[in-house]
């Protein structure tokens, strides 16, 4: 999921909504990912919020993508 955003914001601004805060705020501060992409720098283009409202309020396209582990859940 972390990657399609990122893929996709080489193009368009892209907002990807991470139920983490801490999370979100290391994305779009800092453009990287420490949990799972440590080392690697994500677009300047792809922003991040905890917030899903703001995540999709402006949006012409919503994509959710669900890890396979989470379905179980």
């Amino acid at each position: 999921m972390f990657l399609e955003a990122a893929v996709t914001a080489e193009n368009v601004d892209t907002t990807l909504w991470a139920r983490d805060g801490a999370l979100a705020a290391a994305i779009r501060d800092e453009h990287h990912n420490p949990r799972y992409l440590a080392g690697t720098r994500l677009p300047e283009h792809l922003h991040s919020t905890h917030d899903l409202e703001e995540a999709v309020a402006d949006a012409d396209v919503v994509v959710m993508g669900v890890p396979s582990h989470g379905f179980r859940d």
